[in-house]
């Protein structure tokens, strides 16, 4: 109800597999507030994994401690850059963190409002290809945001 193309990729199960999970979500048939409660109630609950909202009626379940900022963090170790050498896109619930943590963030045009809250920048719409323009712009040595950075 909450993301139809996602949920139609997904597999039910009805018990916590007994082996390794990749990603799990939990998805029900409600606004932001109630799944807020929902969150709520589990992050009071069960300690031993992470939770996000992405979207209403929808929620990410994590590894203890691992995000999108701690991915970016493996990333940036790996690639041997820095925090200041990456540009974040977001929009929902679940990229708050990440979008807090790179200096260099921007939400979509109706990102969640803690995202645009957390982003430095906005762009325009995902379905105008705000994003692919601004990656197209780094990409070229532009800088599609309004500041002064060099690239």
């Amino acid at each position: 109800m909450s993301f139809p193309s996602y949920a139609r990729a997904c597999r039910r199960v009805d018990a916590v597999p007994d082996h390794d999970i990749e990603k799990a979500n939990v998805f029900v048939g409600a606004g932001m507030d109630e799944t807020r409660k929902l969150l709520d109630y589990l992050l009071e609950h069960v300690k031993d994994v992470g939770l996000n909202p992405p979207l209403p009626g929808f929620l990410n379940i994590t590894s203890l401690g691992w995000s999108k900022a701690s991915g970016i963090d493996v990333l940036c170790s790996r690639l041997g850059i820095g925090l200041d050498q990456v540009v974040v896109f977001g929009d929902g619930g679940n990229d708050v963190e990440m979008l807090a943590h790179v200096p260099y963030s921007a939400v979509v045009a109706d990102a969640a409002p803690e995202a645009a809250e957390a982003a430095r920048w906005r762009v325009g719409r995902c379905e105008d290809e705000a994003v692919v323009a601004a990656i197209e712009a780094i990409v070229a040595g532009e800088w599609p945001f309004e500041d002064d950075r060099e690239l």
